[in-house]
């Protein structure tokens, strides 16, 4: 059996002021993390070993943080490649086919400029907005202290 493993790269956009969103693995709570490049993944904030929640302080990898959306997202880019790679070699019996339009928008995934904000005073460079209804300490994303606002 030949198999090839090929890379999916795909824009999640931003937010007005050039954030992505996250959300936390283990609480489910949204956040933003500023990007400063159209290709920049975060990477001049990253540790080896993850982020960390700015709401319950999780540290988790880099891969963990996708919201719902993304990951819907994500499944019907990939989707449709699938179909196209199928459709190009005329393969009709090895999969069922995928239930996804035959063309996507750009405009499917859009991100909100919401919520506030908030800088930590140990890295402050790596600038986050968090729920403007949050009212309890956070977490700095890059080190995991816990800061009062």
């Amino acid at each position: 059996m030949n198999t090839k493993v090929r890379r999916l790269a795909m824009r999640i956009p931003l937010d007005a002021d050039g954030y992505l969103r996250r959300e936390c693995p283990n609480c489910e709570r949204d956040f933003k993390r500023v990007v400063q490049k159209a290709f920049d993944t975060e990477r001049s904030w990253r540790s080896p070993e993850g982020l960390y929640c700015p709401y319950c302080g999780l540290q988790s990898t880099s891969n963990t943080w996708l919201t719902k959306a993304q990951v819907q997202y994500s499944k019907k880019v990939l989707a449709e490649l699938v179909a196209r790679e199928r459709t190009r070699k005329g393969i009709k019996t090895l999969l069922p086919p995928p239930h996804v339009s035959s063309r996507l928008t750009r405009g499917e995934l859009s991100e909100a400029n919401d919520m506030r904000i908030v800088r930590s005073p140990c890295h402050s460079e790596a600038a986050i907005k968090v729920s403007d209804r949050w009212i309890g300490d956070l977490h700095c994303t890059v080190c995991g202290a816990r800061t009062r606002e």
